[in-house]
């Protein structure tokens, strides 16, 4: 996904549904959130409100959570827009 992807997204009103891998890859406490072009895309993306998650892909990013108090809150958190 390029810059430019995210201005011809952002011009036509569209949200952009993130696999689970992207997901996966951003929610790692090891990687660091500047480390990776994608983890960068995809906070730009939420910062301007252009990510829609599939009940699915929600799905499978909780599935790996262990902790309760995690599992809550991310649950919480991945719940911004969802599109099923």
């Amino acid at each position: 996904m390029t810059k430019n992807t995210i201005t011809n997204s952002n011009a036509a009103g569209m949200s952009v549904i993130v696999d689970t891998s992207v997901w996966s890859l951003a929610l790692r406490r090891r990687t660091p959130p500047a480390s990776s072009p994608i983890v960068a895309t995809l906070q730009d993306l939420i910062a301007t409100d252009q990510v829609a998650i599939l009940g699915a892909i929600r799905q499978e990013i909780l599935l790996g959570i262990r902790s309760a108090d995690q599992f809550t809150h991310l649950r919480s958190y991945l719940s911004f827009s969802q599109s099923d």
